[in-house]
């Protein structure tokens, strides 16, 4: 096992913070001489600051939109006319529904842009929203933000690329994931994990992972630290 990939938010946090089970994941990833990979809806800015943080070997970030590497290079996988269409569509959303901002984070945003899912369900109009941007765009959600952007970018695009460059198979790896936004992770990467916290999305998952974790001490960094310590495929 060369590479362990993993989401980010509600997979390697607990309750969106970063906490004590993440940093032991790492330190055992690194005795065990084995890459990490975030592959996550987070901005390109947040890449940065892990990659400058913590012995991370990639992230992708923004749902797939972009990859940043341990030495800061980066593979973007839109194009520049998605990138303009994707601002005159956050204008318009914004004029649409003059209530709601974007996320802190989208200042530091590339490919894609975010608003926070419990604004929107808070001011009761996440189906508004998810209605107005059918058709304009590409939509998913996590459990912390609803993610839009414009071209052929996803999670499992970029991860199979990265893999293809570092001359690995998925079936190599392991994904860990927590979220609906992780489904195209499992359909592609057969050594799926499931932390337990997914229980709430199982019935709208058409892919689930191979392995779903069970109880609250296997929820988020806590569950991917189980896992990695008690499987035989690490």
């Amino acid at each position: 096992m060369k590479y362990v990939l993993s989401d980010f938010d509600g997979t390697l946090t607990n309750e969106n913070m970063i906490g004590p089970e993440f940093l032991q994941v790492l330190s055992l990833l690194q005795e065990k001489k084995i890459k990490i990979v975030i592959v996550t809806g987070r901005s390109l800015s947040w890449a940065h600051f892990l990659l400058t943080h913590y012995p991370i070997h990639a992230v992708i970030a923004e749902g797939g939109g972009v990859i940043v590497f341990e030495d800061l290079n980066l593979r973007v996988f839109s194009s520049d006319e998605d990138l303009t269409k994707l601002d005159d569509l956050s204008e318009e959303l914004l004029n649409n529904f003059p209530e709601i901002s974007l996320s802190a984070d989208s200042f530091g945003r590339l490919c894609d842009r975010a608003i926070e899912l419990s604004l929107l369900e808070e001011l009761n109009l996440l189906d508004e929203v998810k209605k107005f941007l059918k058709g304009k765009c590409h939509f998913s959600y996590s459990n912390v933000h609803l993610n839009f952007w414009l071209g052929d970018i996803s999670k499992q695009r970029a991860s199979l690329d990265f893999c293809q460059m570092n001359d690995v198979l998925p079936k190599d790896t392991i994904y860990f994931g927590d979220a609906p936004n992780d489904q195209g992770m499992f359909r592609e990467f057969p050594e799926s994990v499931g932390v337990s916290n997914i229980s709430t999305y199982l019935d709208q998952l058409k892919f689930r992972p191979k392995y779903i974790l069970e109880g609250k001490d296997k929820e988020g960094a806590k569950g991917v630290l189980y896992f990695l310590r008690n499987s035989s495929k690490v």
